[in-house]
């Protein structure tokens, strides 16, 4: 990357967005609930959009959060039915951290009820994750193990455990893995020191993304109301439906303000995705995650409501978007979870704690 974050970040938002005019129409996103988009993935992969967030070291492209953001947002837009988010900002993240070169292809995070045991020489891993993104597309699974205050990572490929397939309400693969004594000792394998790391790297991510779903249910529902004829003249012209574009035109501002403010204060800690940051700008993290899931709700409440039958056809691509929105607001913790979260940090630091995070909390070294 470059010396001016700014332009980097404007530079792959526009070479993103490039790709995904090309590369992932409606037709793509429609086909892809019955085929992997294999054209869309290569030509992601080629420009190395799948690698941004992770050290030039481990095989990635570099840049921080705020690249990786603009990525996820853009490809959010698009609906981009492939695992950019895990590749990158998870699993990569995963491997940086423990010095592991990134393998090709495709990949993806598990966190679940697994466990190892030490046999021997080696590691042997048991146990099953359930509703691990792309599962069955992925080359390789790193996989998230629990131990008191530590995490044990390790890196496996996807032939080694058992899949069984399933999928989310917007028909992306959330798979189950079931780990039958596998043999870690000839896979790579790493202990991190926070155990919740990946939760709330998870839901930024998926805060970033519905903040990016959420600006194009926005353009579909202010294009149709536009379009939309009742009574000689477009529903647009209607106060009563102005005023609800008005609601979901504030609803995505307040997920993306909410989203980009996350991203701010986490990439202050140190700017690269490959870090603990997200982890210790945790408050921002969990306001981020409620607040866009609170805009995901109600978006997709307003953008069906003035959309009428039409928004949950197969042909329209509305419910591509929404029911986006829906899935990724349940991941990593929903609004009553990551909530609760806030307000029991927000309780530890006592009255005049709060009052301080409150007042400073523009500033990204706010105590």
């Amino acid at each position: 990357m470059g010396s001016d974050p700014i332009a980097d970040t404007a530079l792959l938002e526009q070479l993103a967005r490039d790709v995904l005019e090309r590369s992932c129409g409606a037709e793509v996103v429609a086909s892809s609930e019955s085929a992997w988009p294999e054209e869309l993935w290569r030509a992601l992969d080629t420009t190395g959009l799948t690698r941004v967030g992770v050290s030039e070291a481990r095989g990635g492209a570099g840049g921080g959060w705020a690249e990786a953001a603009a990525i996820l947002r853009t490809a959010a837009r698009y609906a981009a039915p492939v695992p950019l988010a895990e590749t990158s900002v998870l699993a990569g993240w995963a491997l940086d951290e423990a010095a592991v070169e990134l393998p090709g292809g495709p990949l993806t995070v598990a966190r679940g009820d697994l466990r190892v045991e030490r046999r021997r020489d080696g590691w042997i891993l048991s146990g099953r994750a359930d509703r691990v993104p792309w599962a069955r597309e992925s080359s390789w699974i790193v996989m998230f193990v629990d131990r008191r205050d530590t995490c044990l990572v390790a890196a496996v490929p996807s032939d080694r455990p058992r899949i069984v397939r399933s999928l989310n309400l917007a028909r992306e693969p959330r798979d189950t893995v079931i780990c039958d004594e596998i043999d870690l000792r000839d896979l790579p394998v790493a202990e991190l020191e926070s155990p919740t790391g990946l939760v709330s790297r998870g839901a930024l991510v998926r805060a970033i993304q519905m903040s990016g779903a959420l600006d194009r249910v926005l353009e579909l529902t202010v294009e149709y109301a536009s379009v939309r004829r009742q009574f000689g003249r477009a529903i647009a012209e209607f106060q009563a439906v102005q005023q609800e574009l008005a609601l979901l035109a504030g609803e995505a501002a307040a997920a993306r303000a909410a989203a980009d403010e996350a991203v701010s204060a986490v990439a202050a800690v140190t700017g690269t995705p490959s870090t603990r940051a997200a982890h210790t700008r945790r408050e921002e993290v969990a306001a981020a995650k409620v607040r866009t899931g609170i805009a995901a709700y109600e978006g997709a409440r307003i953008a069906h409501q003035l959309h009428g039958a039409i928004g949950i056809t197969f042909e329209h691509q509305l419910h591509h978007f929404t029911s986006r929105l829906l899935s990724w607001r349940e991941e990593y913790g929903n609004e009553r979870r990551w909530a609760t979260e806030l307000g029991r940090l927000l309780a530890a630091m006592g009255g005049e704690g709060t009052w301080r995070r409150l007042v400073t909390a523009g500033d990204p070294v706010a105590p």
